[in-house]
Order: C-alpha cells, then sequence, then structure tokens
C-alpha cells in the first residue's frame, strides 16, 4: 500500500469514526498532496509525500508557536493533536545519537572545520536523513559541533 493510499484509507476510516480532528488534519494534507500534484503535473512518489508531511508538521509548529505568544492555548493543543495525526505517516526518526553520528561522519568527509561551511555540511546530510530528522535538529548539532 503507497502513502497516499494509506492516507486515503485513513480518511476514510476517521470520517466513518466521526473523528473531526484526524479528518480535518487528514484533509489539509490531501489538499496539500493534491495542490503539489497539478504544480508538478505527475504523481507524487512517497518520498515526495514525506516531505509534504514534514512540511506540514513544519506548519504547524509555527503555529503552535503563534498561539502560545498570542494565548491561545486551545488553538495550540488542536495544532499538537494534528501533528500527531501527521507523524503517522513519516518514516521512524532518528536517534539523537545516530543524527549526531551522521553528522559528524559528513563534517570529517567535508573536512569542515567552522561555522562557515554548515551549508556544505548541511547539503550532505539533508539527503541521508529526509524525513527521519528535521532541518531545525541538523542545524542544532551542526551549531554545536562546529561553534
Amino acid at each position: 500500500m503507497t502513502l497516499s493510499q494509506k492516507i486515503q484509507a485513513d480518511m476514510v476510516s476517521a470520517l466513518k469514526d466521526q473523528s473531526r480532528q484526524k479528518l480535518g488534519a487528514l484533509r489539509m494534507l490531501k489538499a496539500a498532496l493534491q495542490n503539489r500534484k497539478i504544480a508538478q503535473q505527475k504523481e507524487l512518489s512517497d518520498e515526495d509525500i514525506v516531505t509534504i508531511v514534514m512540511s506540514e508538521i513544519k506548519k504547524r509548529n509555527d503555529a503552535i508557536v503563534l498561539y502560545t505568544q498570542g494565548g491561545r492555548p486551545k488553538l495550540a493543543e488542536a495544532e499538537r493533536g494534528e501533528i500527531a495525526y501527521l507523524r503517522a505517516y513519516l518514516p521512524v526518526q532518528m536517534s539523537e545519537e545516530e543524527l549526531r553520528k551522521t553528522v559528524r561522519d559528513a563534517i570529517v568527509k567535508i573536512g569542515a572545520e567552522s561555522a562557515k561551511e554548515k551549508g556544505k555540511v548541511m547539503a550532505m546530510v539533508m539527503p541521508l536523513v529526509k524525513g527521519r530528522a528535521t532541518g531545525d535538529a541538523v542545524s542544532r548539532i551542526l551549531g554545536e559541533l562546529l561553534g
């Protein structure tokens, strides 16, 4: 079963279960997938879908920050719930230790010695961890290691 088929099946299940929050999150995801499909004028691969899911999660994380700052805890909590539903479509996330090792290996391979070379290392690491770690996590570790 492809990721797209799994999302569609989960939408049907959420509709039958009358799970409003899950259905809303999946409908937003389905709309984002459809928009990308139209823009690219081709079917989306599972890798494309993972990228879109990560983008949707990032949008919700940004919204949580804004809702929290604005004193809207109920809306922030709703966004957290949607993130939980969306994470089901991501591959298993890398542990902190695995991610650190991958970043260290990339630093050694490139020979990076300062923060100025952070972009080169990011460009090498991100395809290796696609869908299994966020750019924020990689950037944070790079900042720690390259100082």
